[in-house]
Protein backbone atom coordinates (compact mmCIF):
# COMPACT_ATOMS: atom_id res chain seq x y z
CA UNK A 1 0.00 0.00 0.00
CA UNK A 2 1.43 3.38 -0.95
CA UNK A 3 2.49 5.80 1.72
CA UNK A 4 0.79 9.17 1.48
CA UNK A 5 3.39 11.92 1.96
CA UNK A 6 3.00 14.24 4.93
CA UNK A 7 3.85 17.74 3.83
CA UNK A 8 5.85 19.62 6.46
CA UNK A 9 5.51 23.32 6.98
CA UNK A 10 8.11 25.12 4.87
CA UNK A 11 7.67 28.85 4.50
CA UNK A 12 4.07 29.38 3.41
CA UNK A 13 3.35 25.66 2.92
CA UNK A 14 1.64 23.64 5.62
CA UNK A 15 0.81 19.98 6.09
CA UNK A 16 -2.67 18.68 5.19
CA UNK A 17 -4.85 18.64 8.30
CA UNK A 18 -7.04 15.61 7.82
CA UNK A 19 -7.67 12.35 9.57
CA UNK A 20 -7.17 10.12 6.54
CA UNK A 21 -3.73 11.31 5.50
CA UNK A 22 -2.77 10.46 9.06
CA UNK A 23 -4.42 7.06 8.92
CA UNK A 24 -2.61 6.18 5.70
CA UNK A 25 0.67 6.16 7.59
CA UNK A 26 -0.69 3.62 10.08
CA UNK A 27 -0.30 0.76 7.61
CA UNK A 28 3.45 0.97 8.21
CA UNK A 29 3.24 0.26 11.95
CA UNK A 30 2.27 -2.87 13.86
CA UNK A 31 2.89 -1.93 17.51
CA UNK A 32 0.62 0.40 19.48
CA UNK A 33 0.41 1.87 22.94
CA UNK A 34 2.51 5.03 22.96
CA UNK A 35 0.68 7.86 24.74
CA UNK A 36 1.07 11.61 24.72
CA UNK A 37 0.33 13.79 27.75
CA UNK A 38 -2.78 15.99 27.51
CA UNK A 39 -2.26 19.31 25.76
CA UNK A 40 -4.38 22.43 25.63
CA UNK A 41 -6.92 22.62 22.85
CA UNK A 42 -5.79 24.94 20.11
CA UNK A 43 -6.21 26.10 16.56
CA UNK A 44 -5.51 23.89 13.56
CA UNK A 45 -4.29 24.82 10.12
CA UNK A 46 -6.90 23.91 7.49
CA UNK A 47 -5.24 25.70 4.56
CA UNK A 48 -2.11 27.78 4.02
CA UNK A 49 -2.48 30.96 6.08
CA UNK A 50 -5.87 29.83 7.42
CA UNK A 51 -6.31 28.59 10.96
CA UNK A 52 -9.44 27.22 12.63
CA UNK A 53 -10.33 27.20 16.32
CA UNK A 54 -11.57 23.71 17.03
CA UNK A 55 -14.97 23.87 18.79
CA UNK A 56 -15.59 21.99 22.02
CA UNK A 57 -17.56 18.71 22.15
CA UNK A 58 -20.46 20.55 23.79
CA UNK A 59 -20.81 22.87 20.80
CA UNK A 60 -22.16 19.94 18.76
CA UNK A 61 -25.36 20.38 20.75
CA UNK A 62 -26.25 16.71 21.26
CA UNK A 63 -24.71 13.31 22.01
CA UNK A 64 -23.84 10.88 19.24
CA UNK A 65 -22.07 7.57 18.75
CA UNK A 66 -21.22 6.51 15.20
CA UNK A 67 -19.26 3.82 13.40
CA UNK A 68 -17.63 5.26 10.30
CA UNK A 69 -16.15 3.98 7.07
CA UNK A 70 -13.93 6.68 5.63
CA UNK A 71 -12.31 6.73 2.20
CA UNK A 72 -9.57 9.24 1.42
CA UNK A 73 -8.27 10.26 -2.00
CA UNK A 74 -5.03 12.15 -2.32
CA UNK A 75 -2.88 12.52 -5.45
CA UNK A 76 -4.30 9.38 -7.02
CA UNK A 77 -3.93 7.26 -3.88
CA UNK A 78 -7.04 5.81 -2.20
CA UNK A 79 -7.18 4.65 1.43
CA UNK A 80 -10.16 3.23 3.33
CA UNK A 81 -10.34 2.97 7.12
CA UNK A 82 -12.80 2.48 9.94
CA UNK A 83 -13.30 4.73 12.95
CA UNK A 84 -15.56 5.04 15.97
CA UNK A 85 -16.68 8.48 17.12
CA UNK A 86 -18.47 9.22 20.38
CA UNK A 87 -19.48 12.74 21.43
CA UNK A 88 -21.19 13.95 24.60
CA UNK A 89 -21.43 17.51 25.98
CA UNK A 90 -18.37 16.83 28.13
CA UNK A 91 -16.13 14.68 25.93
CA UNK A 92 -15.27 13.53 22.42
CA UNK A 93 -13.55 10.20 21.78
CA UNK A 94 -12.36 9.25 18.31
CA UNK A 95 -10.83 5.80 17.78
CA UNK A 96 -9.15 4.96 14.49
CA UNK A 97 -8.40 1.44 13.33
CA UNK A 98 -5.71 0.26 10.94
CA UNK A 99 -6.60 -1.86 7.86
CA UNK A 100 -6.20 -5.01 9.99
CA UNK A 101 -8.87 -3.91 12.47
CA UNK A 102 -6.45 -3.05 15.27
CA UNK A 103 -6.81 0.12 17.31
CA UNK A 104 -4.36 2.58 15.79
CA UNK A 105 -5.02 5.76 17.72
CA UNK A 106 -7.39 7.37 20.19
CA UNK A 107 -8.11 11.09 20.44
CA UNK A 108 -9.91 12.27 23.58
CA UNK A 109 -11.04 15.88 23.89
CA UNK A 110 -12.84 17.56 26.77
CA UNK A 111 -12.43 19.97 29.63
CA UNK A 112 -10.19 22.23 27.59
CA UNK A 113 -7.55 19.58 26.82
CA UNK A 114 -6.89 16.97 24.17
CA UNK A 115 -5.03 13.69 24.73
CA UNK A 116 -3.69 11.41 22.03
CA UNK A 117 -2.63 7.75 22.09
CA UNK A 118 -1.13 6.25 18.95
CA UNK A 119 1.43 4.05 17.34
CA UNK A 120 4.93 4.90 18.62
CA UNK A 121 6.25 5.33 15.08
CA UNK A 122 3.76 7.91 13.87
CA UNK A 123 5.14 11.05 12.19
CA UNK A 124 6.26 13.67 14.67
CA UNK A 125 4.16 16.31 12.93
CA UNK A 126 0.91 14.51 13.73
CA UNK A 127 -1.44 16.88 15.54
CA UNK A 128 -4.73 15.64 17.07
CA UNK A 129 -6.09 19.16 16.69
CA UNK A 130 -5.92 18.74 12.93
CA UNK A 131 -7.93 15.54 13.12
CA UNK A 132 -10.59 17.20 15.28
CA UNK A 133 -10.74 20.20 12.96
CA UNK A 134 -11.82 18.09 9.98
CA UNK A 135 -14.41 16.25 12.09
CA UNK A 136 -15.86 19.52 13.38
CA UNK A 137 -15.98 21.19 9.97
CA UNK A 138 -18.00 18.27 8.63
CA UNK A 139 -20.40 17.69 11.52
CA UNK A 140 -20.62 20.61 13.97
CA UNK A 141 -23.42 23.20 13.52
CA UNK A 142 -22.89 26.18 11.25
CA UNK A 143 -22.64 28.56 14.21
CA UNK A 144 -19.86 26.54 15.88
CA UNK A 145 -17.86 26.27 12.65
CA UNK A 146 -18.33 29.95 11.91
CA UNK A 147 -17.07 30.93 15.38
CA UNK A 148 -13.90 28.96 14.73
CA UNK A 149 -13.04 30.80 11.52
CA UNK A 150 -11.00 34.00 11.32
CA UNK A 151 -12.57 37.15 9.92
CA UNK A 152 -10.83 36.55 6.58
CA UNK A 153 -12.93 33.42 5.96
CA UNK A 154 -16.66 33.05 5.32
CA UNK A 155 -18.89 30.04 5.92
CA UNK A 156 -21.66 29.51 3.36
CA UNK A 157 -24.38 26.96 4.07
CA UNK A 158 -27.38 25.91 1.99
CA UNK A 159 -28.77 22.83 3.71
CA UNK A 160 -27.01 19.96 1.98
CA UNK A 161 -23.77 21.85 1.26
CA UNK A 162 -21.29 23.78 3.38
CA UNK A 163 -18.36 25.78 2.01
CA UNK A 164 -15.55 27.83 3.49
CA UNK A 165 -14.54 30.71 1.26
CA UNK A 166 -11.60 33.13 1.42
CA UNK A 167 -11.49 36.16 -0.90
CA UNK A 168 -14.19 34.60 -3.08
CA UNK A 169 -12.23 31.34 -3.46
CA UNK A 170 -13.64 28.05 -2.21
CA UNK A 171 -11.20 26.44 0.25
CA UNK A 172 -13.32 23.60 1.67
CA UNK A 173 -16.63 22.10 0.54
CA UNK A 174 -18.79 19.50 2.26
CA UNK A 175 -21.78 17.86 0.55
CA UNK A 176 -24.31 15.81 2.52
CA UNK A 177 -27.01 13.26 1.70
CA UNK A 178 -29.25 15.04 4.23
CA UNK A 179 -28.85 18.53 5.77
CA UNK A 180 -26.87 18.40 9.05
CA UNK A 181 -29.60 20.47 10.70
CA UNK A 182 -31.83 17.36 10.54
CA UNK A 183 -29.36 15.24 12.52
CA UNK A 184 -26.15 13.33 11.88
CA UNK A 185 -25.73 12.82 8.09
CA UNK A 186 -25.34 9.24 6.91
CA UNK A 187 -23.05 10.32 4.06
CA UNK A 188 -20.68 13.28 3.81
CA UNK A 189 -18.29 14.21 0.99
CA UNK A 190 -15.47 16.53 2.11
CA UNK A 191 -13.14 18.28 -0.33
CA UNK A 192 -10.20 20.41 0.78
CA UNK A 193 -9.23 22.38 -2.31
CA UNK A 194 -6.28 24.04 -0.57
CA UNK A 195 -4.48 20.80 0.21
CA UNK A 196 -5.98 18.65 -2.56
CA UNK A 197 -7.61 15.79 -0.68
CA UNK A 198 -11.12 14.30 -0.63
CA UNK A 199 -12.87 12.33 2.13
CA UNK A 200 -16.00 10.21 1.82
CA UNK A 201 -17.52 9.46 5.23
CA UNK A 202 -20.26 6.88 5.70
CA UNK A 203 -21.72 6.80 9.24
CA UNK A 204 -23.87 4.29 11.07
CA UNK A 205 -25.29 5.86 14.22
CA UNK A 206 -25.42 3.64 17.32
CA UNK A 207 -26.87 4.34 20.78
CA UNK A 208 -24.45 6.70 22.64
Amino acid sequence: MAFVPWRGRIGREARPSNILLTLAALTLFALFGCSVAPVAEREAQIAPDLRFRVPSPGELGYSISAEQLVTARYRGDVQTFEAHLSVSPQRLVLIGFDPFGRRAFTVTSGGGTTSFEAAPGLPRGLDPGNILADVAIVYWPDAAVERGLPSSAELLSRGDRRTIVVDGREIIRVDYDTPPARGWPRMAHYRNEAFGYVLDLRSTVTPP
